[in-house]
């Protein structure tokens, strides 16, 4: 998520334990599937539960939903490169050759 974050690839990432605001993808084509009902939220790994219910309540279908609103903008955004990485990376273009 961080690495495709940094070169601007869009993310459909999953919370549960963790805080979107400080671990979360940062892009404007990102998106963030998460159950906001839980206050135990962040936990550090160290659930109150027996299980993770902010995780396990998460249905595939969620997920599922939040990468097909995604691809419409991917199909419309023209094809990445790897040249295209290297300068949203680091700034400067790749000289070819």
């Amino acid at each position: 998520m961080h690495v495709a974050n940094l070169l601007s690839v869009p993310v459909v990432a999953v919370f549960g334990p963790q805080k979107p605001e400080w671990f979360g993808p940062r892009g404007p084509r990102d998106r963030v599937v998460i159950r906001p009902e839980f206050p135990c939220r962040p936990c550090s790994d160290y659930c109150i539960f027996d299980e993770p219910h902010c995780l396990r309540t998460i249905a595939p279908g969620e997920v599922i939903g939040s990468v097909l609103e995604a691809i419409p903008e991917l199909q419309a955004r023209p094809s990445l490169t790897i040249n295209s990485y290297v300068v949203t990376a680091t700034g400067e273009e790749r000289k070819s050759g």
